[in-house]
């Protein structure tokens, strides 16, 4: 996909006699490795077969490496985590929790199935060889006799448009049909791995080169490549590829033919590129003269020299968990601790050896036992009967001869070598499952937890940066290559499940590749349901925190169906009015017209008159009207006696107003006019 011809130059660096020979030059290091760092008995020590032949004597054979491997194994990668994006550019938010279901759903076993690659590569280097290889791609199956019509792409992989119109422009080409396609993330052999002699660093990203070989049926290779079946030169399984273990399979009897396939960056090989980020691929069978597949990485677009699309890296994905200064490759963890595992298995053979050799031995005087007496003791029963004439005078005669016992520092030796394995594996009791040997306090106890989970912790972080790494190179190619369209199930921000369409075009977009934290390691379920509820009762009261989400979350985590443990929400219901009262003191007067409906409000708001109150209240209101009704016949006599009622007396001011016409107190110039 490259947007230069490509052709690999006729000698030196970067020909196809330079490549035949960096293969052949890894491959003979790679092999000397693999003897020198005894990779076949390592995993034969897993297997528990360590003897080459019978023993002459007793020898014990302690299992530890298979324990050690199976339980760092689930220690470092328990189960697939899931993956999480973040926006590296504006605009591409929406497309995060669509583009992180698909992610998901081709990690899981029914397509690429990543909980078995980690598993077989994560074996890998803990046992035989230090490091673990995988490939990363996407590959299809075409009917090469039929044809379809499709519209013309651009270097993006998107239709052409028509400036003028903006709609697709409607030139059709024919192109291949694809019958099958699939993308892949899957173990290489450890053995069959190809690495620069001279490269020595930890990112195997930053290799000038990575490469494997592989061996296939040769009626494969030829359809697959293109080439006539008497131009490969077929073999028989290439046993050299695979770590031997206590079986020998015999070998299959289809033909086979080998081949080697390599990644390389195109700027150190090829003077016309200057980008250090695009890649070649060359790919070359047993008998050819030339190779089968000599292109630019079709997992990259290119426009203009730079990489606008598509893998970044080395599709060929390498783990390592140390680095050793000048060397690529790290002692794996069975191959560190084989002396420890030997040593102790030594000295179990001592115990052994010392159980059989302390074994109950019964002397005797053979002037007053017979041969036949001792043979009848030795092999008689419980309780069994034996005549011995004089026993009773020959009982020192016969007697248990004395044992030697066993130094207590042997055992204080095996007690070593089983701690220095743990050091070695950083893995404690704790993380064995097993109850630590002799006292100690809380105090020390955790102490020593803490020293060894730093270790662990910070290898199971390398562990899961080289699983995301993967996870990205592998996100690449999907939004590279998905042009058909497909389903999978998004989670929506209230809970719901629901299948959503999708195709390269709805996942565009720069992402940052995470993985939700410590969701590769096994986590308690209690553990895991407390943690939910103490962050929904900490977090729900936060404004800025959707609670529904927050509460569906937590349903989840406690096993129940979202759906109906959160029930929708409702619009607010406008609050309940709450009246008021405002009394003055006549309201609370029993002879007030208003004092009726005045009461009945105090006891709706529950304030209760006593009785004795309310009779008190009654009777000198009664007493009080009464003397207003006396004072008022009173002066109402009074008034009949004097003639009635006598008018207002006028006031003097005004009087004089009256009399002069004048102002009072204003003179001439209070005159009336």
């Amino acid at each position: 996909m490259a947007d230069t011809p490509f052709a690999l130059p006729k000698d030196g660096p970067g020909s196809f006699e330079f490549w035949k020979k960096e293969a052949d030059r890894s491959k003979a290091w790679w092999a000397n490795l693999a003897q020198k760092r005894e990779w076949d008995n390592n995993t034969k020590a897993y297997l528990g077969q360590t003897l080459d032949g019978e023993p002459l004597a007793d020898t014990v054979v302690v299992p530890k490496d298979y324990s050690n491997v199976e339980q760092k194994k689930a220690l470092l990668f328990f189960q697939v985590p899931e993956v999480t994006l973040t926006a590296k550019q504006p605009g591409v938010e929406a497309a995060i929790p669509l583009f992180q279901a698909v992610l998901n759903a081709k990690l899981g076993p029914d397509d690429i199935n990543a909980g078995a690659l980690m598993d077989e590569v994560l074996f890998d280097v803990l046992c035989p060889a230090g490091i673990g290889a995988s490939k990363i791609g996407y590959e299809v199956e075409q009917d090469g006799e039929s044809m379809v019509d499709q519209p013309v792409m651009d270097p993006m992989g998107q239709p052409i448009v028509d400036p003028i119109t903006g709609q697709p422009a409607m030139t059709q080409v024919p192109v291949p049909n694809i019958v099958r396609e699939r993308y892949f993330w899957e173990r290489i052999p450890i053995k069959s791995l190809l690495v620069p002699v001279d490269f020595h660093g930890a990112d195997f990203d930053k290799a000038p080169w990575l490469g494997f070989r592989f061996e296939t049926d040769l009626a494969l290779a030829a359809r697959t490549y293109g080439v006539e079946k008497d131009q490969l030169k077929p073999a028989k399984s290439d046993e050299d590829l695979r770590i031997k273990g206590d079986l020998q399979i015999e070998a299959s009897g289809g033909e086979k033919v080998s081949g080697y396939e390599i990644w390389y960056q195109m700027s150190r090989y090829h003077e016309d590129v200057v980008n250090g980020d695009l890649y070649g691929q060359i790919v070359w069978l047993d008998g050819m003269d030339a190779p089968a597949v000599a292109r630019p990485s079709p997992y990259q677009t290119v426009q203009n020299g730079r990489l606008v699309g598509g893998m970044r890296g080395n599709p060929i994905h390498i783990l390592t968990l140390r680095y050793v200064s000048d060397q690529a490759v790290p002692v794996s963890d069975v191959g560190m601790s084989r002396g420890l595992v030997s040593e102790l298995g030594k000295g179990r053979t001592d115990m052994v050896t010392q159980r059989k050799r302390t074994a109950p031995i019964v002397g005797y005087d053979p002037a007053q036992y017979s041969v036949d007496q001792v043979q009848k003791i030795a092999s008689g029963d419980i309780q069994d009967f034996v005549p011995i004439p004089g026993f009773g005078t020959a009982q020192a005669a016969m007697g248990e001869i004395r044992r030697a016992s066993f130094p207590r520092e042997n055992f204080t030796f095996n007690d070593y070598i089983d701690r220095d394995i743990q050091e070695v594996w950083a893995m404690g009791s704790n993380q064995q499952g097993v109850s630590a040997k002799g006292k100690q306090t809380a105090t020390e106890a955790s102490i020593q937890q803490s020293a060894t989970q730093t270790r662990m912790k910070r290898e199971q972080v390398m562990v899961a940066r080289w699983f995301v790494a993967g996870v990205q190179k592998l996100g690449a190619l999907i939004q590279l290559f998905a042009d058909e369209p497909d389903y999978v199930e998004v989670v929506g921000p209230d809970g719901a499940r629901a299948l959503q369409s999708w195709d390269k075009t709805a996942i565009q977009g720069r992402f940052a590749y995470n993985a939700k934290p410590d969701s590769t390691l096994q986590l308690d379920a209690a553990w895991d349901k407390k943690q939910a509820i103490d962050e929904y009762q900490f977090f729900r009261k936060d404004p800025l925190v959707n609670e529904q989400y927050l509460l569906s979350r937590t349903a989840r985590k406690i096993g129940a169906d979202p759906a109906q443990f959160v029930k929708q929400p409702q619009p607010p219901s406008p609050p309940p009015t709450t009246p008021s009262f405002a009394f003055k003191g006549e309201d609370l007067n029993p002879a007030s017209p208003q004092f009726a409906i005045v009461l009945e409000v105090l006891a709706k708001g529950g304030i209760q008159i006593s009785p004795q109150a309310l009779q008190q209240a009654q009777m000198v209101a009664a007493q009080m009207q009464l003397v207003a009704q006396a004072q008022a016949q009173a002066e109402q006599a009074q008034n009949t006696e004097h003639g009635g009622m006598q008018p207002e007396a006028e006031p003097l001011n005004k009087h004089q107003a009256n009399q002069t016409e004048m102002l009072p107190g204003a003179g001439m110039a209070g005159a009336v006019q």
